[in-house]
């Protein structure tokens, strides 16, 4: 919730979910938080209500998370939005049995103008296995701010 309220200080910011309540985000006041139709958006309804959203806010930038991930970085890059970043968490060895997975994410991950890893580890792991450029790539441990790895008294 911190990169939503951080980038709403000079954007407008629209969240996608699944969740059924939103009191528990502490978000600013000015975004806007919109509910998939269904649990995991991966169905056609989901499709069809991504694409009714980037018609009607146009958006610069899309970030996508999770499940997802493939019909924004899709549809993103059918409606031309200009930067459409992905967050990647995890890694090849989870895919290794599923084929189609791989081939589907190796496509979906082409899409991207920008991936986000959480380790140096997964962004290796896109680079050699998905065949995303380094360049393409960057990484946050986590999310975490720097000033929470400094404070584990460790």
């Amino acid at each position: 919730m911190e990169l939503a309220n951080e980038l709403s200080r000079a954007y407008r910011v629209i969240i996608f979910t699944h969740a059924e309540e939103n009191n528990s985000l502490k978000l600013d006041e000015q975004i806007e938080v919109r509910r998939w139709p269904s649990p995991r958006p991966t169905k056609m309804e989901d499709m069809f209500f991504l694409r009714k959203m980037i018609r009607k806010y146009r958006p610069q930038v899309m970030i996508s998370n999770f499940a997802a991930v493939n019909i924004f970085l899709i549809l993103g890059f059918l409606y031309k939005v200009p930067q459409r970043v992905a967050w990647y968490h995890t890694l090849y060895s989870q895919l290794e049995k599923n084929t189609m997975l791989k081939l589907r994410k190796r496509i979906n991950y082409k899409l991207a103008t920008n991936i986000i890893a959480n380790s140096a580890a997964s962004k290796n792991d896109l680079v050699k296995n998905f065949g995303v450029g380094e360049c393409k790539v960057a990484f946050v441990y986590n999310a975490l701010k720097q000033k929470d790895f400094e404070n584990t008294g460790d």
